[in-house]
């Protein structure tokens, strides 16, 4: 039995502006509370949303690091319900580290003031969210957040728990009432979850799948492949997957590409990990830049981060998943300051 999409939200109707929408993805807060360099996180926060000034604001996971957990979310949640713009959240492995359970902290989230994601229903902490046409007349676009828990559930498997079937399920079930009434045709979607897919390992090891930026650690994915990518392509909605988790890279890579004479088509795959900007039109994604902390000093205009401007094709699809992991935000950035946004092309021919 497919699942309905109506859905209750909290406050505020995510939709198109002039056909553009821009979301900022910040991830791997690690917010603990009487830690400066925590406050200097959200201070950085703060200015990236004001500067940038984003239809959404998406935050994938690890968000707090210090019990208890509902006294330390209530901080950062303080803080996005100040700035004004919508945003919506998902869970990373350590929001699971302090005995206070999901469904808790979903609720909290949920009733905090600009809080986009819907009332939950039971226990499946992953939703989705729609946006409109610029009309208001049709969803234009989709937004799928997913939970990607913590350790496996099932002993004697090391690593991280791998999406489940149950979820795979429950997104191929929503992409399908979606397509239903698009008219048979797959709405543009993006994913945000915070573990990375495998498949972002088998990208960067792969010679023939263009990589840009710097790769400095493995991506820490589950050890069994449960089969979400596949859904993904077999689904053919979701342009682009956002994660965050791993902290040591900045990284695009292109997968999946058919070369002709004319353009390239099929579907793409683009690995990228790096608190990101993006810009996307109801078909194609635009622009992406990526923020990440200087690590030599301070600019001369007193930044402590720049804007990675990722140089990516032009793809002729219009629908081309992406998959785009985030690191660490700015926690960990010793001169918290604002981004600036420097963004390429990268999948669109309007």
């Amino acid at each position: 039995m497919l699942m309905c999409i109506g859905q209750a939200f909290a406050q505020n109707t995510l939709r198109f502006k002039k056909g553009l929408f821009k979301i900022v993805q910040i991830t791997d807060l690690h917010y603990k509370l009487g830690v400066k360099a925590s406050e200097q996180g959200l201070a950085c926060v703060r200015e990236m949303v004001e500067t940038e000034k984003p239809d959404l604001v998406v935050v994938t996971g690890d968000i707090i690091y210090s019990a208890p957990a509902d006294s330390t979310l209530s901080v950062v949640l303080k803080t996005f319900a100040q700035l004004g713009v919508p945003f919506c959240m998902t869970f990373g492995n350590h929001d699971y580290d302090f005995k206070t359970p999901a469904v808790a902290l979903y609720n909290q989230m949920q009733k905090t003031p600009n809080c986009v994601m819907p009332v939950l229903q039971g226990k499946n902490t992953d939703y989705s969210l729609p946006i409109l046409s610029s009309n208001g007349k049709r969803t234009a676009a989709v937004l799928y957040c997913i939970d990607t828990h913590n350790k496996p559930a099932i002993g004697g498997i090391g690593g991280y728990q791998w999406i489940s079937h149950n979820q795979i399920t429950w997104y191929r079930q929503r992409s399908m009432v979606y397509k239903q009434k698009n008219g048979g045709r797959p709405v543009p979607s993006l994913a945000f979850l915070h573990i990375p897919l495998p498949e972002f390992n088998y990208a960067t090891d792969n010679t023939q799948c263009p990589m840009y930026g710097s790769r400095l650690e493995k991506a820490y994915s589950p050890s069994i492949n449960s089969g979400m990518f596949a859904s993904i392509k077999e689904m053919g909605d979701i342009m682009g997957v956002f994660c965050g988790h791993d902290h040591d890279n900045i990284i695009s890579c292109v997968v999946g590409i058919r070369h002709n004479a004319r353009h390239v088509e099929d579907t793409v795959t683009v690995l990228h990990r790096r608190t990101a900007e993006l810009l996307y039109d109801q078909r194609h994604i635009l622009s992406l830049s990526s923020f990440c902390p200087r690590t030599h000093g301070v600019s001369p205009g007193g930044s402590g981060w720049h804007s990675l401007a990722l140089p990516l094709p032009i793809y002729h699809s219009t629908v081309a998943p992406v998959l785009s992991a985030s690191s660490r935000s700015s926690v960990n950035a010793s001169h918290p300051s604002r981004p600036s946004s420097s963004s390429r092309p990268f999948s669109s021919l309007v």
